[in-house]
């Protein structure tokens, strides 16, 4: 299952205090995502929560997490150079058997592409059946590095980047504006030709995209008439996206995602 969220504290959690016990939140490797990750530690360690279940801030617990410090947040080290090794996950695995101070156990594996197969296999059966009171959680820039084994046990969340910090933002809403209006594809072509020349540039016009439908598909009172097509598009989004990430050209992507609208619009 994948939830999708905008920015710190924006995954809408209305079921207070209840946590799944691992989770993978795909974003761009940085300070919003490391940011983002602290604010769901906080929420999960908090003694003090709202009743929506976010953390007070400034309780003792809250401040130790926001520095580094709290003996229930875990952060798996990587002794690999370029990847973790089966120590570390070992490492990590014998410190969430033990009793949290507070309530929960929350464990970041940061990162998560550096896992080799045979770490990943290791923490299965954490992942799994994890002591009570853990939460893991894998941060990475790209779920598809991490096995179906290992994504069947987690909740997927997916970060969006904020769209008004893009340096190539007015590519980006004209391309917007042309891909909802009625246009050729000839023109969207040569949109994408000029203006998305690398991955970053596709994604982060994706990114505005599903961010656009999501809109459409919530921000009202009812669902609207064409929920069904919308849906459909946000899955050709994430096949979009994957093919990116396995090599395909994104002009290619692009290309393709925008007929793949025309089909679905036409049905």
């Amino acid at each position: 299952m994948t939830e999708y969220f905008t920015g710190i504290g924006g995954y809408g959690r209305d079921m207070a205090r209840e946590y799944a016990h691992a989770y993978i939140i795909e974003g761009r490797s940085g300070e919003e995502r490391d940011d983002y990750i602290r604010s769901f530690a906080k929420d999960i360690i908090c003694p003090n929560t709202d009743l929506s279940g976010h953390a007070c801030g400034n309780c003792p617990a809250c401040i130790r997490v926001s520095s580094g410090t709290h003996e229930d947040l875990l952060f798996m080290s990587q002794s690999g150079k370029e990847t973790y090794k089966t120590a570390d996950a070992a490492a990590m695995i014998e410190r969430l058997s033990m009793r949290p101070y507070g309530e929960h156990n929350v464990g970041i594996i940061d990162n998560a592409e550096r896992l080799s197969e045979i770490v990943q296999n290791k923490l299965l059966k954490t992942l799994e059946e994890p002591y009570p009171g853990t939460v893991i959680i894998l941060a990475t820039d790209n779920k598809e590095s991490l096995l179906p084994t290992v994504r069947s046990r987690c909740v997927e969340l997916r970060m969006h980047e904020q769209t008004s910090d893009f340096a190539n933002s007015d590519s980006i809403e004209l391309l917007m504006k042309e891909w909802f209006g009625k246009t050729y594809f000839f023109k969207i072509r040569d949109l994408i030709r000029k203006s998305f020349k690398g991955n970053d540039e596709a994604f982060k016009f994706l990114d505005a995209l599903e961010n656009n439908l999501h809109e459409k598909l919530i921000g009202g009172e009812r669902l609207p008439k064409d929920a069904g097509a919308i849906l459909q598009m946000i899955d050709k989004i994430e096949e979009t996206r994957i093919n990116i990430k396995r090599g395909m050209s994104p002009e290619y992507a692009l290309n393709s995602l925008f007929l793949s609208r025309n089909n679905i619009n036409n049905r």
